[in-house]
């Protein structure tokens, strides 16, 4: 039985190719590429591929044969190569296999000029891989010198190119949208949040740069079979494209990945949304609507007409703040809290009439002209609270029907 040697087996470099390069090390700290088991150490430069190459060169050298190099598409090999005195057809060189002799390899269609001057001898051959990081190297590093002897001089246009800038995250820019100065109520940032996910989820893509033509097209047409399939509104599709663009819009405004993000906004102008369907109300007749307000508690009666008067909704009537209206005048100034713009609009006189009984029968001290039973002000994005303050969304109602 043969015993192994003390000590721990050597680590080589893996080539491209995936296998050890037997004879060639990398110093973990450095960085560098030395032949394994030389004293002192014999180092090759430069990168992975270039210190491949001198090794070989070098590992020639040491064996006393001539540094010429051929090349070959196969796995590395040492062959006899005679030097012919004429060249008047392809190259045949002779690689030594004791199983069947001589057997004819082709190399090349012609003699390097280095190698009719060279002596008969063993050369090594090298993989094709290795040829093409040494090309690599070249036309990196001198792309005018490559693009001059090759005739290519699409090449020597390399010197200009920049490094292109990295590409944010998708998660980064809805950061940027989340952060925005304007406000929002929270429950549009929670849905604007979920349809941005579900565009980031559509097009599998990390960040800008990854987000390609088909990408935006198969978030589209998902959206709109998802609407057909289980029968949505048109807010369904046109909440959800509009989200996309408003969120991309605006990263564009605070400058991020501009080129990215203006190429990825042209993607989305294929968005067709969804047109609302032809109105067609049925408002509550007037007699049905006093016979609602008659049986209406006080404050609810106050708080549906303010909404009826002033066009609101359920939940503006609940956020509606004593500052806002002034009884001498019949007048309402406020804003929206979602857009932020200004409102205003002429009380009726039963309206006014209706708040005062209210406030008469119910007094408080709350910014707030309405307030819950417990005297707190109703949460804001939260209109059904009372089941009397759900019937006051009446947009389809005429404002005109009381003066």
């Amino acid at each position: 039985m043969v015993k192994r040697k003390a000590g721990r087996p050597p680590r080589y470099v893996t080539g491209r190719d995936g296998k050890p390069i037997v004879g060639l090390s990398r110093e973990p700290k450095s960085g560098r590429y030395y032949a394994t088991a030389t004293k002192p150490r014999a180092y090759f430069r430069g990168d992975h591929d270039s210190a491949v190459i001198a090794f070989r060169s070098w590992e020639n050298r040491a064996r006393g044969h001539s540094p010429a190099v051929a090349i070959a598409s196969g796995k590395p090999r040492t062959i006899r190569l005679p030097i012919p005195d004429a060249v008047d057809g392809p190259i045949y060189v002779v690689d030594v296999d004791p199983r069947n002799g001589r057997r004819p390899v082709r190399v090349a269609n012609e003699v390097p000029e280095s190698w009719r001057n060279a002596e008969p001898g063993l050369y090594n051959l090298i993989t094709e891989d290795a040829l093409w990081a040494y090309v690599r190297k070249q036309i990196v590093q001198k792309p005018q010198y490559v693009a001059e002897r090759t005739g290519i001089e699409q090449i020597g246009y390399l010197v200009d190119l920049r490094r292109p800038e990295a590409s944010i995250p998708l998660a980064d820019v809805w950061k940027v949208y989340a952060n925005k100065k304007r406000s929002a109520s929270s429950t549009w940032k929670r849905d604007a949040k979920r349809y941005w996910d579900e565009f980031a989820a559509a097009v599998k893509a990390k960040t800008l740069r990854d987000i390609t033509a088909g990408d935006v097209e198969n978030y589209h047409d998902g959206v709109w079979s998802a609407k057909q399939a289980n029968k949505r509104s048109a807010a369904y599709v046109n909440h959800r494209l509009t989200t996309v663009t408003a969120v991309l819009r605006h990263a564009l405004k605070r400058g991020r990945d501009v080129g990215q993000l203006r190429r990825v906004i042209d993607l989305c102008a294929l968005f067709e949304k969804e047109r609302h369907a032809q109105v067609d109300p049925h408002p509550i007749a007037p007699t049905d609507l006093a016979k609602l307000l008659d049986a209406a508690p006080i404050k609810f009666k106050a708080m549906m007409l303010t909404a009826l008067n002033l066009c609101m909704y359920p939940g503006e009537v609940a956020a509606l703040r004593r500052a806002e209206i002034d009884f001498k005048k019949k007048t309402f100034v406020g804003r929206r809290s979602k857009t932020g713009v200004v409102r205003v609009g002429i009380l009726w006189g039963r309206t006014i009439a209706a708040i005062k009984k209210y406030q008469k029968a119910e007094p408080h001290d709350a910014e707030q002209v309405f307030v819950s039973a417990a005297g707190e002000a109703y949460v804001a994005g939260n209109p059904g609270q009372s089941p009397i303050i759900r019937p006051c969304n009446i947009s389809a109602v005429c404002s005109g029907l009381w003066g």
